[in-house]
């Protein structure tokens, strides 16, 4: 090939060489390419190289190509062969037998006659055929679906056949049971009823075995017995209390439990009957009671309602009433109160103090305080108060209050334009308008700030005031004397000062640390405290300079910007001032302006323009880059393609694209290796979409607390793409009719009003359009968690899980989760990235009490960032612990 391609290079440049001869050379320059190209074909052993110039468009004019290449490993060049452009035809070259997955470099040049040639183009390409790596699986999801089977479902990953290996969970002897599949997806049955497994799904990532481990329960069979109702308790003789319910049927006995509210009695009693006396509990106390049916001999039903009682023998002692007071309130109105006795009701007895006949009004009250009404105003009241404790009545002492009387106006106007007139350092003439003849007035002088006023009588609408200390500060206002007793509202407050002051000059602040910020390669920003006359001398100089030659710039403000700096260069700087008419000058600081970064930096700006539906034209900034790699890929419903990669040696590249779909792109400049990072830029192509197809949600599960039910579903959005409204419906399995619907715009919701022990059916869809939704993903279920186990019928305030801890945090491997478990739980492990959506989930099965650490396999795998990994007991909400991937 090398072979024909020298031979075929010589005969063009032998016809060049002709040409030449027939006519001289008249081309001044010859340009080199303005365009190098590369692509590898899908075999990696072949190669086209295309390139042109100005000359190159012109359909009239022959233009020739001369091609080198070696590997990137390489130093020396290989002939590669021509490029050829004509008048009727473009030949480009082919590079052939070349190492797939390997980088090669090449260089072009235009080849004007046998003397001239153009300079060098350089440009480089990675060959196809680069093995796909190994994905590890990520998720691994196993749930029963009834008594005796589980379904399980994974996400693909390493060789692409699975080895499904479970055993029950408690076995200590590892003896699992094994199968196969080459699905992600995969049945396991004739499990044993009520129990835990444990199952992990082996695989082979580059001949290395990939193993992903979790837990499961299957179901246990439901034992239904309704809880006992309407039970009612009867306290007769202080400490004997006779308890009544309703049995259901088939319940032959019942278990009744009764607890005092304090927590120091409590005790359980088998009753055959639907009744119970129980006799001899403590006197005076408080008592929660509850009854559950005794189903067989190891299952019971749900508590009945709960009751509370108290019996009796409380023996109150009874205080006097030493308190007494009461007020006026209003003209109509008295309030009061009392020290507390003990009784349960007070009365109050009150009549009018010149009332000589013992005729006494009543009122009573609850409480320690009384408001008595429509009383007469201005009116004086004796009033006592009876305290009724253990049969008796207790009197208080007799005290008396007056309501209050009437307020009856008294008008008189208020002076006006009070001025004040400083004739001396100590004396100021106060003047105001004439209230009319024979008017008195009242003047008062006071400091700012002062309740104590001195006050000066006046005859006429002026008044002088003498002997005031130097140098204060004083508020003044006048009134009218309207009678002997009464005087008018305050005229308008006027502020005057005395003179005489000895004037000491301000205390300067002195310059302190000044400090530098905002540094970069030719400026910097220099900031101080206020100080000195508030004009500032900033003075900055090399500090390498032995010659004390400093820059200077005035100021009026605490900051100044210093530009024009050399880069990377000591500076000293420091700030003067005037201080009363000495020169503050502050402690010279030290700084380096910035180093300048190579030329070459990340590129920015990347546009993206679609022509024709099936083209993008995606331009950026250079930022002083040469060369660049873009990559690209496809984003699906259901897979990310591969990145497919260019070399480019300008700011701008077309890519062939479908219609109508998203496109993943990240550039980085491979000029400069202190800036590797890529650049991500997502679009969407145009062109006729198809309609979509709306996918059926799956993996339905439920979560049982109370008396609601939480209800999780799995569903595929793609990324960019908005998730749909969800539509839920649920019923008893025994009814025909299903619920009303619920929509949802996450992937749960919660159903209420549910049944214990009962067994419901739910279903959801997906709403994808006003005319597409999904079909129907149906799951059914027992509501409630406690069918089967021995109720405790007094409610356990303790949380069940606690101590949740995550460790390393942050990490670059799988952290470990620590927990303590109060009693027996199933207990889960999730991970959730910031936006909500699920990523691991780990079902830990039912465990026992005690403390357990928990390795949250494939976190490793997650990318770098922030994470949320959520512990739930059954039953509780879930505890979140905040985890960094680095």
């Amino acid at each position: 090939m090398i072979k024909l391609l020298t031979l075929f290079f010589c005969v063009v440049l032998s016809g060049m060489a002709s040409a030449a001869s027939l006519s001289p050379d008249t081309t001044t320059q010859c340009a080199k390419p303005l365009k190098v190209y590369a692509n590898s074909l899908a075999d990696g052993k072949t190669a086209i190289l295309y390139a042109y110039n100005s000359t190159a468009t012109d359909s009239k004019v022959s233009v020739s190509f001369e091609v080198q290449y070696h590997a990137s490993a390489d130093t020396a060049w290989k002939a590669g062969g021509l490029i050829t452009y004509n008048a009727s035809n473009f030949i480009p070259d082919t590079l052939l037998k070349l190492t797939p997955c390997s980088r090669y470099v090449f260089r072009i040049r235009t080849v004007c006659s046998l003397t001239q040639t153009s300079d060098w183009v350089l440009g480089d390409f990675l060959t196809a055929g680069c093995p796909t790596p190994c994905t590890k699986i990520q998720q691994l999801f196993f749930s029963a679906t009834d008594t005796a089977n589980a379904v399980g479902k994974w996400t693909s990953g390493g060789s692409g056949k699975y080895y499904i290996q479970y055993k029950v969970a408690a076995d200590s002897v590892t003896k699992w049971l094994s199968d196969s599949t080459t699905q992600t997806t995969f049945n396991l049955i004739k499990l044993k009823k009520c129990t835990p497994y444990v199952v992990r799904i082996i695989t082979f990532c580059d001949n290395k075995p990939d193993t992903v481990t979790t837990r499961f329960q299957t179901f246990c069979p439901p034992v239904v017995c309704v809880a006992p109702t309407n039970l009612k308790a009867t306290v007769s003789a202080d400490t004997t209390v006779t308890f009544k319910w309703t049995n259901t049927l088939g319940s032959t006995k019942s278990v009744l439990v009764v607890a005092s509210i304090t927590g120091d009695f409590k005790k359980s009693f088998t009753v055959s009957d639907s009744s119970f006396i129980l006799i001899g509990l403590p006197k005076c106390q408080q008592f929660n009671a509850a009854v559950a049916a005794q189903c067989d001999s190891t299952h019971y039903s749900s508590p009945s309602n709960y009751i509370q009682f108290s019996t009796g023998g409380c023996v109150v002692t009874c205080q006097k009433i030493l308190q007494l007071s009461f007020q006026g309130f209003d003209t109509v109105s008295a309030v009061g109160g009392w020290n507390p006795t003990g009784a349960n009701k007070y009365f109050v007895e009150y009549k009018l103090a010149t009332d000589s006949v013992k005729t006494w009004l009543r009122d009573s009250s609850s409480l320690n305080s009384i408001r008595l009404k429509n009383l007469k105003p201005c009116t004086i009241y004796n009033v006592r108060v009876l305290s009724p404790c253990n049969g008796k009545f207790d009197t208080s002492a007799v005290t008396k209050f007056q309501t209050i009387c009437p307020v009856v106006p008294f008008i008189c106007n208020a002076p006006k334009g009070l001025t004040d007139t400083i004739v001396s350092d100590t004396v100021v003439v106060l003047k105001w308008a004439s209230s009319g003849v024979n008017s008195n007035y009242a003047v008062s002088v006071f400091f700012p700030g002062s309740t104590a006023k001195k006050t000066y009588i006046a005859t006429t609408n002026s008044i002088t005031i003498k002997d005031l200390p130097k140098c204060f500060g004083y508020y003044a206002y006048v009134q009218l004397r309207c009678d002997s007793t009464h005087t008018s509202e305050p005229s308008d407050v006027v502020q005057f000062a005395t003179k005489g002051c000895v004037i000491v000059p301000p205390t300067c602040n002195k310059i302190g640390l000044i400090s530098v910020s905002d540094v970069t390669s030719n400026n910097l920003n220099v900031s101080w405290n206020k100080s000195g006359s508030g004009k500032y001398i900033v003075q900055h100089k090399i500090a390498v300079d032995s010659i004390k030659i400093w820059s200077n710039d005035t100021v009026s403000n605490e900051s100044f910007t210093i530009k024009n700096l050399a880069p990377c260069t000591a500076y000293s700087m420091r700030v003067l001032t005037n201080c009363n008419g000495k020169l503050d000058t502050s402690s010279s600081i030290r700084i380096i302006t910035l180093c300048p970064r190579p030329i070459c930096v990340q590129p920015y700006g990347i546009n993206v323009k679609i022509s024709a539906d099936t083209v993008a034209n995606i331009s950026w900034r250079a930022n002083g880059a040469k060369s660049f790699v873009l990559q690209y890929r496809e984003l699906t419903t259901t897979t990310v393609s591969n990145w497919s990669s260019i070399f480019i040696t300008d700011s701008f590249a077309n890519l062939k694209v479908k219609v109508c779909s998203y496109y993943q792109t990240r550039l980085r400049a491979t000029c400069d290796s202190l800036n590797p990072n890529w650049l991500y830029y997502e679009f969407k192509t145009t062109g006729s979409c198809l309609a979509p197809v709306c996918a059926k949600p799956s993996d339905i599960q439920t979560k049982f607390a109370g008396n609601i039910t939480y209800v999780f579903w799995y569903y595929p959005t793609p990324a960019n793409a908005t998730q749909p409204l969800f539509e839920v419906q649920f019923k008893a399995t025994t009814d025909t009719a299903w619920s009303a619907t619920i929509k949802s715009t996450s992937v749960y919701t919660i159903l209420t009003g549910l049944v214990n022990c009962k067994q419901y059916a739910v279903r959801v869809r997906a709403d994808c359009s006003n005319t597409s939704s999904s079909d129907w993903a149906t799951y059914t279920f027992f509501a409630g968690q406690k069918c089967n186990a021995a109720v405790n019928l007094i409610d356990l305030t303790a949380a069940t899980l606690s101590n949740v801890g995550v460790s390393p945090n942050p990490s670059t491997t799988d952290p470990t989760v620590a927990f303590d478990l109060a009693h027996t739980s199933n207990v889960t492990v999730k991970v959730f990235n910031v936006t909500g959506s699920g990523l691991i989930n780990i079902n830990l099965g039912t465990l026992s009490a005690g403390t357990y650490y928990q390795t949250v396999n494939n976190a490793s795998s997650l990318n770098a960032g922030f994470y949320i990994i959520a512990t739930q007991a059954e039953g509780e909400a879930p505890i979140t612990t905040r985890w960094m991937k680095l």
